[in-house]
Formats: structure tokens, C-alpha cells, sequence
């Protein structure tokens, strides 16, 4: 199974949890949020269900500018244009990409 876009893990545990065999492959881009997503998952004894890659999704490898939402609007980071008219990107940070089957 694969997430992408794995954030800090609202969705990854209760998948996570329902795995008895096999892995979940949980893909985020930002590097703090993989960070708090790890935690998260060993508070939840869940991190031996899941891989964690700190990559975005594209059509092939690279680099991408993740563009960064302000603190607890983190769900709206964003490579391209922000759909979503309340972002407030306060960074932008270089992040890699991967095509899946890289991933």
C-alpha cells in the first residue's frame, strides 16, 4: 500500500494499524513533518508496518520546490501553484522528487 502525502500521520496509523503483514509505503515530502510522522508512528507502535520516504511525487526524479503553508496549515504545502486560496507559504525549501517507480 502507498500514501503520498503522508503529512504527520492523521491516515498512515490507522492504515498502519490494520496491516498484519506487508508494509505501507508512507511518502512526504517535507523533511520536519517525516520527522514528527516517525514519532508519531513509534508513539502508535506502528513504525515496523511502515517505510517512510522523504520525497515528493512526480512524473520523474529530480528536485522540487516544496512551497511551505505557516505552522498548522502544514496539509497545504505545495509543489506548484497553491490551489487553495488561504495559503500563507512563509518558505520554500528544495525537496526530491521521484517518479513511483522509483518510489
Amino acid at each position: 500500500m502507498v500514501e503520498v502525502g503522508s503529512n504527520v500521520g492523521v491516515t498512515t496509523v490507522p492504515l498502519a494499524r490494520q496491516l498484519h503483514t506487508g508494509k505501507l509505503l508512507a511518502i512526504e515530502a517535507d523533511s520536519e513533518l517525516c520527522q514528527l510522522l516517525k514519532k508519531n508512528l513509534g508513539l502508535n507502535d506502528c513504525l515496523k508496518h511502515v517505510d517512510i520516504v522523504p520525497a515528493a511525487v512526480a512524473d520523474k526524479d529530480g528536485v522540487a520546490e516544496l512551497q511551505v503553508n505557516r505552522h498548522w496549515r502544514d496539509t497545504h504545502n505545495t509543489i506548484g501553484k497553491p490551489i487553495d486560496e488561504n495559503c500563507q507559504i512563509v518558505a520554500t525549501k528544495e525537496v526530491p522528487k521521484l517518479s513511483l517507480p522509483t518510489v
